[in-house]
């Protein structure tokens, strides 16, 4: 389907990083990330 992934990380602060960097599409995320925003404040950041 052409998807190819962009970053793998555990920090919820990563994965913001990444997303402001690059075109992102979709998101996979578990609840549960290290760092000081969980998956559901950093989905509502993003």
């Amino acid at each position: 389907m052409g998807h190819q992934a962009v970053g793998l990380v555990t920090r919820g602060e990563d994965a913001l990083d990444i997303v402001s960097a690059q075109e992102v599409n979709l998101v996979l995320m578990d609840i549960n990330l290290a760092g000081e925003l969980d998956a559901l404040e950093t989905a509502l950041r993003m």
